[in-house]
Parts: C-alpha cells; structure tokens; sequence
C-alpha cells in the first residue's frame, strides 16, 4: 500500500510541474514539427533507393541469378556497377558505393561501409526478400511445375517493392527521423526525473526518510511512479505525432515502446543514483543537461550520423542513444529485430548498477 501511495504521489508531483510537463511532452512535439517541416526537403530523397550506389562483382556460374536480382533493383532506383573485389571494396570504405555485393557459387556475401548503415541495411533486407522469394519459387518447380503456371509473375506483380517489410518508405522522411530521435532523445532528460525523485521534492522526500516506511518501498514507489510518467510522455509523443504529423511508426509499436521504456528506465536509474553519489543537485543538474546534449548530438539526434564525419561516428559508440536510435530504426523499417535486446539489456544493465548505487547509499540522512 505504501509503493502505491508513494507512486501516485510521485506522479502528481510530476504532473503539477508545469516545466516538467512543457520539457517532456510538449517540446519534443514542437521540435519533430520544427525539424521535421524545416528539413523535410533535404531528406526527401532518402524516402526510395534512388541514391543508393551498389558494387559488384559476380562469378559467371551465378551470372543468371543476379541479372533477375540486378533487374528487380534496378526498378527500384538502385544503381548497380559492376568492379573486382579489391577495387570494389575499397570503394565501399571510401564511402563512394553504399556496399559491394559478392556473388560467388550461387551464394552471396555483403561488405558494408558503417557510415552507410541504414542504406545498407535496406540493401540487405531487399536481397534477402529477393532469395527467400526465389528459392520459393524453385520449391514449387520442383514439386509441382504445373503450379507456377497459376502465378502472375509479369508486370508489376513481379516487383519486390511491395514484399519488403518497409511498407513503401525505403529510409525515413524528415518527419519519420525526427518523431524517433526526439522520442529517445527527451527520453535521456528522464535523468532529471530520476534526480527530482529524490532530491527534487525536498519536504516530501524527508518525511518519508523520516517515517516508518521502508527504505526499499520508498525507492520502489519512485522508480515507478517516474516510470509511469515516462509511459504517459512516451504514449503521447508516438501517437501525437503518428495521427498529428502522420510520422511512420511501423508495423511493430510495440517492440518500439518496449525500448524506448528501457531507455527511461536507465535514464531514471542514473538521475537517482548520480543524485545520491554528488548530492550537491545544482551542480548534478547542470552536468546532466550537458551529458545529455552530448549523448544526444553523438546518437544522431540532430543529424545523421552518416552526415557527421568518421571522427564524429568514432565517439558515437559513447553513446547509449545510438544503439537505441539504430534499434528503432532497424525495427520500424527492416523488421529486424537483431538489435532489440541488446539494447534493451544494455538499458537494463546501466539502470541495475545504478539503482545498485541507490540501495547502497541510501541512508536516514536528510536532502
């Protein structure tokens, strides 16, 4: 009963903030409007695979299946040269050709520049929704040769365009990058949550100290009670700008929340266990803005990370946004789930060692 009065206080408190409430839910949606509107036209052409560059090199016994793979990218806008191995993959580390594709024996081998990720990525799924498609059809020539007759392979129903699980939209539009990047990026100011949880409501955090209420109960009570008010923000801002700005989301909103709630998770932990380690919550303040900024430039919040130069990708890896932008990314517009768990675990490992942190500090003293 105490971890729910001290939950649906903790709520309150942070629904009576009106700073908190303009910070954490009405900012993120100015500024996916602001960048979204502004910077629509420069990356209106990341919508379709038109500038995407692809090398390759092919050996004759596999000729016949990548001329059906090369004509099929080809209508999607890819530009396909071909060049020998050594050439070709220097050319993808150089960041002129988003991959080189090896087709060697009927098998194919994909050499990816990570400055060109995303792209690749699309590259990737559209080759592996070609082989999945065409080995099906060799299945049923084997089987039954007489049922292929019954397929309408001609015209556009050959097109894998419809068979990629983007649903049309081969890289994000500006609104679509900035509804996600926004989402994670607020979501790191949970720290501040996290510190105000503790240190933040001075006269209600010391008569709980000073009651009979169980140390663990009080912690337990404040980690949810921010958390469900990460739910709210996070639930706001996704469907805000899905029904509002018609920003694309997916087929999987779910796994979406599912990471974007590990992230406030962590960001909570952090504000509570980093308020516990300084105390002085002026100073804690001022750094944790900072470090969120950071955190949230080198995640690719502002711009592509692909746009920010090598030295700049480098020190991206600091970033725990990163993981968790490229997780969502990944989810929304390759179906590919690959990245969800580790970021959600790598979420949940920094929040368990700081919430570790919490338990262990957390004395009778008073803020």
């Amino acid at each position: 009963m105490n971890i729910i009065s001290i939950t649906l206080n903790t709520i309150k408190l942070n629904l009576k903030s009106k700073a908190a409430f303009f910070l954490e839910i009405l900012f993120p949606i100015v500024l996916i409007f602001v960048f979204g509107t502004v910077l629509n036209g420069a990356m209106d052409s990341s919508k379709n695979f038109k500038d995407i560059k692809v090398v390759y090199c092919v050996s004759e016994t596999s000729n016949t299946l990548f001329k059906e793979l090369k004509e099929e990218g080809s209508k999607l806008g890819i530009d396909f040269v071909k060049k020998d191995k050594a050439s070709g993959i220097k050319a993808v580390e150089n960041g002129k050709y988003t991959c080189l594709i090896e087709m060697k024996n009927n098998k194919i081998n994909l050499y990816k520049n990570s400055n060109n990720e995303f792209k690749a990525e699309l590259i990737e799924a559209f080759i592996k929704t070609f082989l999945n498609r065409y080995n099906t059809m060799q299945k049923i020539l084997i089987v039954n040769p007489i049922g292929l007759k019954s397929l309408n392979l001609s015209g556009g129903d050959k097109s894998f365009l419809k068979d990629i699980s983007i649903s049309g939209k081969g890289n994000p539009g500006a609104l679509d990058y900035y509804a996600v990047t926004m989402l994670t990026y607020i979501l790191m100011y949970c720290i501040i949550n996290g510190m105000n949880s503790i240190a933040g409501h001075t006269s209600t955090m010391n008569r709980l100290i000073c009651s009979p209420v169980k140390k663990s109960e009080i912690l337990i009570g404040r980690i949810m009670g921010a958390t469900v008010f990460s739910i709210m923000q996070i639930l706001i801002i996704i469907f805000f700008s899905k029904f509002v700005f018609n920003a694309y989301w997916g087929q999987h909103i779910g796994s979406v929340f599912l990471i974007a709630l590990a992230e406030s998770i962590m960001a909570i932990s952090i504000g509570m266990g980093v308020t516990f380690i300084f105390k002085d919550k002026e100073s804690i303040s001022t750094g944790l803005n900072v470090v969120v900024m950071i955190f949230g430039f080198l995640g690719g919040c502002f711009f592509k990370l692909s746009n920010m130069g090598k030295i700049a990708e480098l020190a991206s890896d600091i970033s725990p946004i990163k993981l968790i932008n490229n997780a969502i990314f990944k989810v929304i517009y390759a179906n590919d789930f690959s990245l969800m768990p580790v970021s959600i675990a790598v979420c949940l490992i920094i929040a368990a060692v700081f919430i570790a942190v919490t338990t262990f500090s957390y004395g009778k003293e008073a803020f």
